[in-house]
């Protein structure tokens, strides 16, 4: 656990330093980049750790034709991935790093480019999917939705639905970014906001007929998706919680960024990148509600809108003085750690990340 602990005291130190101090962009890049490709490194040399490990592994060293591969129904994309690198080598640490090498390009040149503050956002980036660490093939396609927030903010449509495309071969929860597009440039009005009220209220008492009649309509492995979390809805997956205690929880840590976020789209309406991306990362809430009391896993269809707030984040810091930006560093810091320490660290699934165990020892 130490290692996690000097993590963050890492990441802490060195946000409260930019904050006040503003580091030298050169200093601030070397320093980002050495951050970048210890978390990256850490990724590919770790070993029996991390989330779904033995079922990844199993299925990377069981199988050796490309139609073995295909019959274990995962994506074709990360099918795809497993088969080529096996072609190559046996060895699974060879094909944490080749996924490793789309991930951490696709996500950290993304964080360096629109975040003022990239250390602050790499510690919500640490609390939201742990750096990608512990990455799995829902790993890679968030890294391409969230490289692709550059052709939403610069409306560039077809780059947009072709990220979008490639990043459904690896995991086909993501297909609900699609709306990501067109909410960011939306003028929010009170009819529309009327509307999305009744929307949410209406799902939320006939979900379980609008997810069947969605997946009999979409058809394969989503029609296969949905019929598997509506039929294991009460189950907690491990979590140590319930459906109740999740919801609850989960509505106040997103409060929590929502209420800062509110603030700064009221604050900075002008500012047409940090108010598209608050309008966006809003709609993660929309969805938490609506499918959480369904079923606990699928809290996952919001991932793709929930980690704009890495972004936000290091965009919103921009907007206040020294003073007051020393301040929310610090108190920010604070909640994330907290939440990190007793999310990852003592949560439910504490033991597929401490110990950190590597190939070495």
């Amino acid at each position: 656990m130490e290692i996690y602990v000097l993590i963050s005291f890492w990441l802490f130190s060195l946000a409260i330093l930019d904050s006040i101090y503003r580091i030298r962009k050169r200093d601030r890049l070397f320093l980002y980049i050495t951050i970048s490709l210890f978390f990256w490194v850490m990724s590919f040399v770790r070993w029996e750790t991390g989330t779904d490990w033995e079922s990844y592994y199993n299925f990377f060293n069981n199988h050796y034709t490309w139609q073995e591969f295909l019959d274990a129904s995962f994506e074709v994309g990360f099918t795809a991935i497993n088969f080529g690198v096996k072609q190559i080598s046996d060895n699974y640490s060879f094909l944490l790093f080749s996924v490793s090498c789309i991930i951490f390009p696709l996500k950290y040149s993304t964080i360096w480019r629109y975040s003022p503050y990239p250390f602050f956002s790499l510690i919500l980036s640490l609390l939201l999917s742990k750096a990608d660490i512990f990455f799995v093939r829902e790993t890679i396609a968030l890294s391409i939705t969230f490289f692709s927030v550059r052709y939403i903010i610069n409306r560039e449509k077809w780059k947009f639905f072709i990220c979008l495309l490639f990043a459904l071969q690896f995991h086909s929860s993501i297909i609900v970014f699609i709306f990501a597009y067109y909410i960011y440039s939306m003028r929010l009005t009170k009819y529309r906001l009327t509307v999305l009220v009744v929307g949410v209220v209406f799902f939320s008492i006939a979900s379980t007929v609008v997810l069947s009649t969605l997946g009999n309509t979409l058809g394969g492995v989503f029609q296969w998706k949905i019929a598997n979390y509506l039929e294991y809805g009460d189950e907690d997956f491990g979590m140590g919680i319930s459906l109740q205690e999740a919801l609850i929880r989960g509505s106040i840590n997103r409060l929590f960024f929502l209420s800062l976020f509110i603030y700064l789209y009221m604050k900075n309406k002008a500012d047409v990148v940090l108010s598209g991306l608050i309008k966006v990362y809003t709609f993660n809430y929309v969805l938490f509600l609506m499918l959480v009391p369904i079923s606990l896993p699928l809290m996952r269809l919001a991932n793709s809108y929930e980690q704009l707030s890495i972004l936000i984040i290091g965009i919103g810091l921009s907007k206040f003085v020294m003073k007051d930006r020393f301040v929310i560093t610090f108190i920010l810091s604070i909640y994330m750690f907290l939440r990190f320490f007793m999310g990852t660290l003592s949560g439910g699934y504490a033991h597929c990340f401490v110990p950190y165990k590597t190939i070495f020892f």
